[in-house]
């Protein structure tokens, strides 16, 4: 990030930066959305100096960390860029697949034999065709087609182009490549999920749609007078799509009382100004890292896979990567789309599909919607405890 992208992430946010703050962060460049994160709500805009910076960075409690922001530069991606980032992107997920003990007897493409009866590889897929059930897959030595057992019908309908898999094979009574296990890189399973060692509470609500004619006003209005019941600090994060209207924004926000520290990343209907977060983006409260999404970067993805809106994230962290089909258009930055930092809770909203499950300790949580069922959900860091709090 150079100096004119710095300022204008702060011009952006309704900030001015002395010359003092801007050298600090152009030596610091990653505390740039950090500080834009910390400050939300809490800084009297627009002059920000170093002595701002300094009680921002020191004055949380509890402290908003920025673990990843996922956005690029909107630009063209060249051919030789792509096929260096699949390579990278290959030898990661396959330095993970290569631990899986369930990948026995494992061969590189070009050293598949007619006589290799019982065999694993592990490859990026090129091509997935439903109609014979079989995929065109490759690694840095060839490529080759492999055809999906019946067994493993429902299992095919999770399979996307560009994603690394590892698949046994067993041709003992075939003449072509029979897959019988598809492995993915997954998520390790946490034997003790991280925790916060004091009560944080952490709300999650999203997709408001103030200026939508199926606004459930009654049902907001039930939203503000639970509000004014909690007597604890909690953090709250709008997962977008609150209004077009900026009167609508400001009229949600003032709902809220002073013991709520409200985040809003930014969804379809806000202006960028009015969203503190970057969509998506992983960040850290009290040692428990927090992904949060609007979510209709999944949109395909739930398609695709004819799936519920929290199944859909699951099956994406079973990949290990955010958008395993690489998309010119999406303007976020592929390589820090792989999940090296796995979460440990996951929340999307835009589906309007209120629900949550866990997987391998990980929480998942899909948010419901005011034009819809208005159902959302909070989490208490030290426990875990999951709460639904419906308003319908």
């Amino acid at each position: 990030m150079d100096r004119n992208e710095i300022v204008r992430s702060f011009i952006s946010a309704g900030y001015q930066l002395g010359m003092d703050a801007l050298q600090y962060f152009e030596e610091n460049p990653d505390m740039v959305q950090e500080f834009l994160v910390l400050a939300a709500g809490k800084l009297e805009k627009p002059f920000v100096n170093r002595q701002t910076v300094d009680q921002i960075f020191s004055g949380m409690s509890p402290k908003v960390k920025v673990v990843k922001s996922y956005l690029r530069k909107k630009r063209d991606v060249s051919s030789g860029e792509m096929a260096d980032s699949f390579a990278r992107r290959y030898d990661k997920m396959s330095e993970i697949l290569s631990k899986k003990s369930d990948l026995v007897n494992l061969l590189s493409i070009n050293r598949i034999r007619p006589e290799n009866k019982a065999f694993s590889i592990i490859a990026m897929v090129r091509e997935v065709s439903p109609g014979d059930r079989s995929l065109v897959v490759e690694d840095p030595t060839g490529s080759t087609t492999v055809f999906v057992s019946d067994s493993l019908e429902g299992e095919f309908g999770y399979l996307v182009e560009d994603e690394v898999i590892g698949i046994v094979c067993d041709n003992e009574n075939f003449s072509e490549n029979k897959a019988i296990r598809i492995v993915y890189p997954d998520i390790p399973l946490q034997v003790r999920a991280p925790a916060a060692d004091k009560d944080v509470t952490c709300m999650f609500v999203s997709d408001i749609h103030m200026d939508d004619g199926a606004f459930m006003q009654y049902n907001f209005e039930k939203f503000g007078e639970y509000l004014k019941k909690v007597k604890e600090d909690v953090m709250v994060f709008v997962l977008g799509d609150i209004s077009s209207n900026e009167d609508d924004v400001k009229r949600f926000l003032d709902v809220f009382p002073a013991n709520f520290k409200v985040m809003v990343l930014r969804g379809h209907l806000e202006e960028e100004k009015e969203a503190q977060l970057p969509d998506p983006i992983m960040i850290e409260i009290a040692g428990v890292k927090i992904f949060l999404s609007h979510g209709s970067m999944f949109q395909r993805y739930k398609e695709k896979f004819k799936a519920s809106a929290e199944n859909t994230l699951l099956q994406i962290l079973k990949k290990r990567h955010l958008s395993p089909t690489f998309d010119q258009k999406s303007g976020l930055d592929d390589e820090k789309l792989f999940l090296d930092q796995v979460p440990d809770i996951a929340v999307v909203g835009h589906f309007h599909e209120p629900r949550t499950t866990n997987y391998k300790g990980t929480t998942i949580i899909s948010l419901g919607s005011f034009v819809g069922e208005p159902v959302f959900w909070s989490v208490n860091l030290r426990t875990r405890e999951t709460t639904k709090i419906d308003f319908s």
